[in-house]
């Protein structure tokens, strides 16, 4: 059976992935070629006009090819709020994630969580002025997947069987480690 601590996490891992593809995509590179020093072992290169003459004086010339970055995800990008509500959803879980991790991995009565909230400890992840809302968001996310997990555990077969899968990956990779 997995938890609550389980999915959460698991939804913060979906979700970093998510932005980590919409910045990727959102890059543009261009490849240049130009005449540089190179080392002997071609890892590098410094320009030819460098000033540095007793670094380069054992490298050869030769032409080398790299990447030059063009264009980046910005506001003029037309995938722009998607990236944007990619954060705010990020944003939601972690403070979900903190709000369990604050109660000991269990779902807080509302009013001890807006004495937590008054005081300042769960405004980590949200903007200036929204500290409240973004906490009640959170708990009501977390209480709609708690209730889930309670009544109606055959939404989350996927989740499970995803984390799962990621435990025994994860296990793989500690076992190659030590052997």
């Amino acid at each position: 059976m997995v938890t609550l601590t389980q999915i959460i996490q698991y939804y913060v891992r979906k979700q970093s992935e998510e932005i980590h593809r919409l910045k990727s995509e959102g890059l543009v590179t261009e490849t240049l070629e130009k005449i540089a020093y190179v080392p002997p072992d071609g890892k590098s290169f410094v320009n030819r006009g460098s000033r540095k003459p007793d670094r380069v004086k054992d490298w050869k010339m030769a032409r080398v090819s790299y990447q030059r970055l063009t264009g980046y995800m910005s506001p003029k990008h037309p995938q722009w709020h998607l990236y944007v509500s990619a954060k705010k959803r990020a944003s939601l879980l972690l403070t979900a994630r903190h709000i369990l991790k604050s109660n000991e991995d269990s779902i807080p009565d509302f009013r001890k969580l807006m004495t937590d909230v008054r005081s300042g400890r769960l405004s980590h992840h949200a903007r200036h002025g929204k500290t409240r809302q973004l906490v009640i968001q959170a708990y009501r996310f977390l209480r709609k997947i708690g209730n889930r997990l309670d009544h109606n555990p055959d939404k989350l077969k996927s989740v499970e069987a995803e984390i799962a899968r990621i435990q025994a990956s994860i296990s793989q990779e500690k076992e190659a480690m030590n052997d």
